[in-house]
């Protein structure tokens, strides 16, 4: 099983590209600023059964993403 990084997946485009790929098997790394977007849709993936994890971050700002 391969694991997929979605960044912006709290929401749109990106929740629905987390969700057609946690669908298919993959397992999900969710990167969102939005941290309670990224846990909700985080948590939508595993209710269908997918696997996911969510990781705050701020993919603009190079001290944020060392620090994820």
């Amino acid at each position: 099983m391969s694991t997929a990084v979605v960044t912006g997946a709290g929401s749109g485009i990106g929740r629905a590209i987390a969700s057609e790929l946690a669908a298919r098997g993959h397992e999900i790394t969710i990167v969102e600023i939005d941290a309670a977007a990224g846990e909700q849709s985080a948590a939508e993936i595993k209710e269908s059964g997918g696997i996911a994890r969510m990781v705050s971050c701020d993919i603009s700002r190079t001290d944020s993403v060392r620090e994820a």
